[in-house]
């Protein structure tokens, strides 16, 4: 992903925990609730969905869970809210496509506007997972004119249209983000990127300033403010910041590629191929691209 916080997880929904719902009468309690009342259900733990990890450690666990919700549609194949803790379910599970058929049915069926944003919001998320960008943006759009104050909606505006060949529209959503909540960091690391693809290093070192200034320890934001401070020239600077992310984050295999970067810069070839190995071994590769590997073949030939 090329933005520093690319916020796929702009989740203001939630499902029940696995916990919560592996006993068949509390999705019975639910079904007995009005509509209004399972929707609040639905948003009701925002920490839920915080990883994207598989969170069920049996099969059977995931085929109790699944049963339920199954079951219950079966029963009751005109809620459009089933559907969503459905939904909500295979993302959590990573069965992206699933989640989208799901999310859209709960649309076919819905002219609810709560239900309406949670569904685009949550379909979005599946699409950017699999990453159809437009489709994700389309969707994105859709929450954006049913809550254009919602800071998750123009964070993942911001970030999705660079992929999609909108960049000029990236601006405007980042920074409206910023007018609704000043102290979202993500938004100003995200603006730095903005900036620091446009050449503009030095406005790119003055948001990644700010990401510090409201989150200090950031790891991502000393990588990025290392990169942008090599690119004006100020080598001690960068690497102060580089070594700082590296100690606080040292899986980050793009923080060794900048600091690869700083050493070519500083004729320590050497130690440049030896960050440019730690990288490919954190999975540089398979997160960015083939850019380590051509720095390798630049560069180490003799080590």
């Amino acid at each position: 992903m090329k933005n520093f916080l690319f916020c796929c997880c702009i989740l203001v929904s939630s499902i029940l925990t696995a916990q919560e719902v592996s006993k068949e009468p509390v999705l019975d309690s639910v079904l007995q609730l009005s509509k209004e009342e399972q929707l609040k259900m639905l948003y009701s733990n925002p920490q839920v969905l915080r990883t994207r990890k598989k969170s069920y450690e049996t099969q059977d666990a995931y085929n109790d869970e699944l049963k339920l919700y199954n079951d219950a549609i079966e029963l009751h194949s005109e809620n459009e809210i089933l559907y969503g803790f459905r939904g909500n379910f295979f993302l959590t599970t990573r069965e992206f496509g699933k989640a989208i058929d799901d999310f859209s049915k709960s649309l076919e069926l819905t002219d609810n506007m709560d239900i309406q944003l949670y569904s685009y919001m949550n379909r979005a998320t599946a699409y950017l997972n699999i990453r159809n960008f437009q489709k994700g943006y389309e969707d994105l759009l859709k929450a954006y004119e049913i809550d254009p104050t919602n800071v998750g909606i123009l964070i993942n505006l911001g970030a999705v249209t660079d992929e999609i060949g909108k960049g000029d529209e990236t601006i405007f959503y980042l920074e409206k983000a910023i007018q609704l909540n000043p102290d979202f960091y993500p938004a100003y690391g995200n603006l730095g990127f903005k900036y620091q693809e446009m050449g503009d290093h030095v406005k790119a070192i003055e948001y990644y300033d700010k990401v510090l200034e409201l989150k200090p320890g950031e790891p991502l934001g000393y990588s990025n403010r290392a990169f942008n401070k090599l690119k004006i020239g100020d080598l001690e600077g960068a690497y102060r910041d580089i070594n700082i992310s590296i100690s606080l984050y040292p899986e980050n295999s793009y923080a060794y590629m900048v600091r690869a970067l700083i050493y070519v810069e500083g004729g320590k070839l050497e130690e440049a191929c030896d960050d440019l190995d730690h990288a490919l071994d954190e999975g540089f590769t398979e997160m960015y691209g083939d850019k380590v590997i051509q720095l390798k073949k630049q560069y180490c030939a003799n080590f």
